[in-house]
């Protein structure tokens, strides 16, 4: 239905472009005026339109992929058998702070700290550090 009536839009929109260029080519003011205006303010809508779905594309992705990230990172802890990490996770991601708490409300940024925190605590990110460390022998 959405690519329905997307097509359908961008029909009236050729529409109107065609009938504001019948008025250009016969010197129909009223014509080219009012086709002018309706051209421009649907290719307006149609460029917003595109924008927005664009944005939600990509915060869409942005936020799959963190959340692919924490859910990795918990199983990486579940396999440790570090239980209490796991559930200290949870908890921080699913308790609403208080109103003086400098947490964030929104769930979304609680589980990209808590994904920041799991991240620099994981055992790829230590053996990540530690071989970058030359021996001087």
């Amino acid at each position: 239905m959405f690519i329905l009536s997307g097509v359908f839009f961008l029909l009236l929109t050729s529409w109107m472009l065609w009938w504001w260029l019948v008025g250009e080519s016969r010197d129909i003011r009223w014509m080219r005026n009012w086709f002018a205006t309706f051209f421009v303010v649907m290719a307006a809508f149609m460029c917003f339109g595109a924008g927005a779905w664009l944005t939600h594309r990509y915060d869409e992705a942005r936020y799959r992929k963190l959340v692919v990230e924490f859910s990795k990172l918990l199983e990486e802890r579940l396999a440790e058998n570090r239980t209490q990490d796991v559930r200290d996770a949870l908890i921080h991601v699913n308790s609403e702070p208080d109103e003086w708490s400098s947490f964030s409300r929104d769930r979304l940024v609680r589980v990209k700290e808590v994904t920041e925190a799991l991240r620099k605590s994981s055992s790829h990110a230590v053996a990540d550090k530690t071989s970058g460390v030359r021996s001087v022998h």
